[in-house]
């Protein structure tokens, strides 16, 4: 058998993601799932379901201004990282990083200032950030953000150039630092939802403090570039209209269910975000495992002119997470009774797991948008992701209206479907305008009948034949639908023999390079 890196298929490896690379990605994201599955649990049993959804809009407010903060830096970070490592221009790569982290500096400190004289001078401050005292509140807003974008830095760097170090360490410390100083500030100091800010705040300034000492010595210190900052706005700002249009709705909405529902609205808004959200992010770890690794390679083969090995990789991967995310669907919601009684929270979360497959419809839809539409992206033509964002958030805001006021719950998930599904559909027709792969729909027709069905007969057994409390009415049924699921991937031969020679190559190529290195 060949080597990994001797076969066309495989040469996502040879093309930068090394075997030794992903395992370390993928066991941080493992173990900061774990601490901060511990971070809620703790957290939701120590304070009430209100102060967790007033926590929920804070922590969104966060990102909402780290988004509008950063420019869409992030996104050509990724792009332009590979570009100047291929070139070997590291004085551009250093000029693009300080000119981006100056920019972000400026127009932060412009947005808590607006938002601090407003307070200071008229009284008046946004209804998301009410907790008290305010101006204490606005300042974690603003450290978290500034923390939050340094260790973005690291996590785009790590991505690009393969360095696991960029990412562990930031991520392992910031889980860790989270719940030691989280319960001395709301235990011991009892300080209460204001505590667990001051916490949260703490630990992000000392997990900045380390990424700024790792970007300087590592990478060192850039001038500012007005071209590169050109660069970035030409490539970025579609896709920071996307993310700045998505933060925003993400809090309008949170905004939105507590306008709506005055009385336990923060109550609803605890079950989204602590119930039913934490067991739809499990396919995140999946997905952002897919997309660190993958989309590098892309671009990758795209400046090599490697068209067909572009299009040989994205059939594969985007096969294989379509029959991996639906068994980990059907299977994490047969357990989810389960996993948030005992694991994310407490049983008062229960609540929320009827909104769960909605959820991991719309997950597995952006997932899957990262993973098949980028043909826009290869030749700049990112105006698509904002036109397609404007269109879709458009639609949820719509949506909003009539379904949250009446169905709670349920209309947000609804909604999130209605964003995500058209999101995809939209940009997925654009990318094959501009880069067309030549996808066998018939493997994608036998991987939706094979999830339709085994599906399909998890909820007549739930309905109609399994009784025995919400754990095991879901438990059983669902189980019994994953082995189908399974069974019906064999039946219908979606599982052919390099799949399996793709994993055993990976193993075998980490044991190989543990060997060299040795």
């Amino acid at each position: 058998m060949k080597d990994v890196e001797e076969t066309k298929q495989y040469s996502l490896l040879k093309q930068g993601a090394g075997t030794k690379f992903l395992i370390s990605f993928g066991i941080t994201i493992v173990l900061a799932k774990a601490l901060s599955i511990a971070f809620t649990k703790i957290f939701t049993n120590i304070l009430p379901q209100e102060d967790m959804g007033q926590y929920a809009i804070f922590v969104t407010a966060s990102m909402t201004i780290l988004a509008y903060a950063s420019i869409g830096f992030q996104t050509a970070l990724n792009r332009y990282t590979v570009t100047y490592k291929i070139q070997g221009k590291k004085k551009n790569l250093q000029d693009l990083v300080f000119s981006g982290f100056i920019s972000f500096v400026i127009i932060e400190v412009l947005i808590i200032g607006i938002l601090l004289i407003l307070y200071l001078a008229r009284g008046f401050y946004p209804s998301f950030l009410e907790i008290e005292p305010y101006v204490l509140t606005l300042l974690a807003v603003g450290i978290i953000a500034l923390a939050q974008y340094f260790s973005t830095l690291c996590y785009n760097i790590a991505a690009s150039l393969q360095n696991s170090r960029y990412y562990t360490i930031p991520v392992i410390m910031r889980v860790l630092l989270q719940i030691p100083l989280g319960i001395l500030f709301v235990i011991y100091l009892d300080l209460g939802i204001l505590g667990l800010i001051l916490g949260i705040s703490a630990a992000e300034f000392i997990v900045a403090l380390y990424c700024g000492f790792v970007l300087i010595k590592d990478l060192g210190i850039g001038k500012f570039s007005f071209k590169e900052l050109k660069s970035v706005f030409a490539f970025s700002v579609p896709v920071y209209g996307k993310v700045m249009l998505m933060r925003t709705f993400n809090l309008y909405l949170l905004v939105y269910i507590d306008q709506v529902y005055p009385e336990n609205g923060e109550a609803l808004i605890a079950l989204y975000v602590f119930g039913a959200l934490p067991i739809a992010n499990i396919l995140l770890m999946i997905g952002q495992m897919f997309r660190t690794v993958y989309r590098p390679i892309i671009f990758k083969y795209f400046e090599k002119k490697k068209l067909e090995s572009m299009e040989d990789l994205t059939i594969m991967i985007s096969k294989l997470y379509g029959i991996i995310i639906i068994a980990i669907c059907i299977l994490v919601f047969a357990f989810s009774p389960i996993l948030i009684t005992y694991l994310f929270t407490n049983s008062s979360y229960l609540g929320g797991i009827y909104l769960i497959p909605l959820l991991f419809v719309s997950q597995a839809c952006e997932q899957l948008s990262n993973i098949v539409a980028y043909g826009h992206t290869l030749y700049y033509k990112n105006y698509w992701v904002l036109i397609a964002s404007v269109i879709s958030v458009g639609s949820g805001v719509l949506a909003s209206y009539f379904l949250i006021p009446s169905l709670g719950l349920l209309g947000i998930g609804i909604v999130y479907l209605i964003i995500k599904g058209s999101n995809l559909i939209m940009l997925t027709i654009v990318s094959q305008r501009y880069f067309k792969i030549h996808y066998d729909y018939k493997i994608v027709v036998k991987i939706l009948i094979a999830a339709l069905i085994s599906i399909g007969i998890g909820v007549i057994f739930n309905l109609f034949v399994i009784e025995g409390g919400i754990n095991i009415d879901l438990v059983v049924p669902f189980l019994i639908s994953t082995v189908i699921y399974i069974g019906l991937i064999f039946l219908f031969r979606l599982i052919k023999k390099e799949d399996y020679n793709f994993a055993k190559n990976l193993v075998k190529s980490y044991i190989n390079n543990r060997t060299k290195s040795a």
